[in-house]
């Protein structure tokens, strides 16, 4: 029979506190990740049993060899060190091994007071994580490396955060809830034998060829396993920031205790997605200095990568020079590397398959017209998703004239310049749009675009989780007389959101631009 296994817990004692999950008779079930519960594997029986769904996501009953304790870790919050945090109001149930034969965490946000809760209740709002279900299971669908949620369940209980709220828990499922910030605990505290075997064990569960590698090394095999996870950890961070940057993701809240060593997008507190295109949004209302900010945010991965660092550096080597010597380069290489793999993923798209934009013409000059094309969104405070959604209809052949007209205006010649690299022009478009709407069927000269067209609707979503959206469902699950029409809704968006990128009818509600709604818009940490 499958059970939980406790890896992690079994590495050291100092890595996790042995604690009980609160009492929760009153508990129901709101939410369930069915498809979700079968990708991991879980036990058929739990996938058909609410009640039995219940018990697990509020732990009131266990699978297998499950457990309850909570995670150690530090962290820098808001570019301060606050020292020791951990798991204030989360217990790790522990890693279910699914039938791929990874494992994954399961773990419970929201479930009581831990030796971690610093003076705080433990519990969690249900509007979080309401939110946190919604935002992982889109960002998910959109490609984004990210957490997931099991399920939501009510406790029963009043939660007073700016006032008396339901409390709530949420299970989270992540490949683990390794993050810098722990790292940086047994750095911090000198307990260097502590962090070899964390880093060890880091490198074996999520970059088990570098492992393999370091195994194969001669030497001080401490020293190899640092520098190869803090490589590869830069390089998940850079794939994670560039989805980020490709659909509009804000986090709001990169602290160092929320930089997952395995790549994934963790803690979705005041997180939001850019409507209008503005590189300097904002909407935490916790980050009142905008270290945060959209564009910002490539800047700050850099910045936990560096902290990251700074912990491995007792194990690169005990002469602090030496270990300097050896960690710089890969720190110092970040921005060249980011800027490849970001430019890279803006050409994606604008349908391209590269940067260098075909043979004949200099990647310098692609480079420059994204910029130029970027620049005039944020001018005109376009709105990101539905520019490239109209984009792409262009060179497809599909936007109304008096849409091209628009693009036209906004973006002048660099519209020009984009098609022109195409091989095509304004004029080509708008006769391709009027064949289509007389029925006439395409010939090979209307299918010359049709592989920079899919390039594009691969990596521009036709939904996102706007903000509106999502707060409209949070909103009314909250209120007690719309509560069963709020959880219809968060369903009904989520089933929408789970095929982002599929042709959308122009009419679709969720397409549409809440501009006025985002400027006004704040998010908060929920704790």
């Amino acid at each position: 029979m499958k059970q939980f296994i406790h890896s992690y817990r079994e590495l050291d004692q100092a890595v996790f506190e042995n604690c009980a999950i609160a009492d929760w008779p009153e508990a129901k079930l709101l939410l369930w990740n069915n498809k979700l519960a079968q990708e991991i594997d879980l036990p058929e029986a739990l996938r058909q049993q609410p009640k039995l769904q219940c018990d697990l996501l509020s732990g009131q009953t266990s699978l297998a060899n499950s457990s309850s304790y909570a995670l150690v870790y530090a962290g820098h919050q808001f570019g301060q060190f606050a020292g020791r945090l951990g798991d204030g109001r989360a217990h790790m149930l522990g890693e279910w091994p699914t039938s791929t034969g990874s494992l994954v965490d399961l773990q419970l946000k929201g479930s009581g007071p831990t030796p971690f809760s610093r003076g705080g209740d433990g519990f969690c709002a249900l509007g979080p994580a309401l939110r946190e279900y919604l935002m992982s299971e889109a960002l998910h669908a959109l490609g984004v490396p990210s957490a997931r949620s099991l399920g939501v369940v009510s406790t029963g209980a009043t939660v007073e955060r700016d006032g008396p709220t339901g409390g709530a828990i949420v299970c989270r499922v992540a490949q683990s809830h390794l993050r810098v910030g722990t790292f940086q605990w047994f750095a911090a505290t000198e307990q260097h034998p502590v962090l070899a075997k964390l880093t060890h064990y880091a490198l074996k569960r999520h970059y088990p060829e570098q492992a393999a590698g370091v195994k194969q090394q001669a030497g001080n095999s401490d020293s190899a396993a640092a520098l190869a996870l803090l490589d590869a950890v830069i390089d998940k961070q850079i794939q994670l920031l560039c989805h980020w940057m490709r659909i509009g993701f804000i986090h709001g809240v990169m602290n160092t205790d929320n930089c997952s060593i395995a790549g994934e997008t963790i803690d979705f507190g005041p997180c939001a997605m850019l409507g209008s295109f503005n590189p300097s949004a904002v909407y935490s209302s916790i980050d009142r200095q905008g270290r945060y900010a959209f564009a910002q945010q490539p800047a700050m991965m850099n910045w936990n990568m560096a902290r990251l660092a700074e912990s491995l550096l007792p194990l690169i080597d005990t002469n602090v020079e030496a270990a300097l010597d050896l960690a710089r380069p890969l720190i110092e290489g970040i921005p060249a590397r980011f800027d490849s793999a970001y430019y890279t993923m803006l050409a994606n798209k604008f349908g391209f398959s590269d940067i260098s934009a075909g043979q004949q013409n200099n990647p310098a000059e692609l480079r420059s017209l994204i910029d130029t094309m970027l620049a005039a969104m944020a001018k005109h405070e376009l709105d990101y998703t539905l520019s490239f959604r109209q984009l792409t209809k262009l060179l497809a052949g599909e936007l109304d004239p008096k849409a091209q007209d628009q693009l036209e205006h906004y973006f002048s010649d660099s519209l020009h310049d984009w098609l022109g690299l195409h091989g095509s022009n304004l004029q080509e478009c708008g006769e391709r749009q009027l064949a289509r709407q007389q029925g006439s069927e395409p010939g090979k000269e209307e299918h010359k675009h049709d592989s920079a067209v899919a390039l594009m609707r691969a990596n521009n979503p036709e939904l996102i989780p706007r903000n509106y959206f999502v707060e409209q469902a949070i909103e009314q699950t909250l209120n007690q007389t719309t509560k069963t029409q709020g959880l219809n809704l968060i369903q009904d968006y989520l089933s929408a959101w789970q095929r982002p990128y599929d042709k959308q009818a122009d009419q679709c509600e969720l397409l549409q631009s809440k501009a006025d709604f985002d400027q006004h818009y704040r998010t908060f940490c929920g704790t």
